[in-house]
């Protein structure tokens, strides 16, 4: 596990997600009136094709530092308060959590969009990649790069 934890910013690759209480109460600042968490869940389909499981795998010492200038990025252009990006690696079954995004920011439109721009480029710049396990038994890497 990979982890970075500052004032306003906490990020995490790889280990056990904490929970969302944990993150929120992390992110919330008193100048701040909107919390807004995501919470990406592996669920059992894709395409049209049943799922039994995902797999994380990534590059830990460039995710993280790729995830430092997102959250940079994102705090300028959104006024944030505080952010984090927590991302499991290893197998994420069914209906478990395998990202938590989390902003504050004094207004809620700015926390909403905060967090749509902090995932999109978490698709386009992490080295995380993701394999697919389907209940036919075959497997595929998911390419996430340039994805929305």
């Amino acid at each position: 596990m990979t982890e970075e934890r500052t004032d306003t910013h906490w990020i995490q690759i790889g280990g056990l997600l904490p929970e969302l209480g944990e993150v929120s109460g992390f992110v919330r600042r008193d100048h701040c009136g909107a919390v807004n968490l995501f919470e990406g869940v592996t669920r059992n389909h894709d395409s049209g094709r049943g799922v039994e499981s995902l797999y994380y795998d990534s590059y830990d010492e460039m995710a993280l530092a790729e995830c430092r200038k997102i959250i940079g990025d994102a705090a300028r252009r959104f006024g944030l308060g505080a952010a984090a990006i927590l991302h499991t690696t290893g197998e994420v079954p069914v209906g478990r959590t395998s990202m938590i995004v989390a902003v504050s920011s004094p207004h809620r439109k700015e926390s909403c969009e905060a967090v749509l721009h902090i995932i999109a480029a978490i698709k386009r710049d992490v080295p995380v990649w993701k394999k697919e396990f389907f209940s036919d038994a075959t497997t595929a890497w998911k390419e996430e790069r340039g994805r929305k």
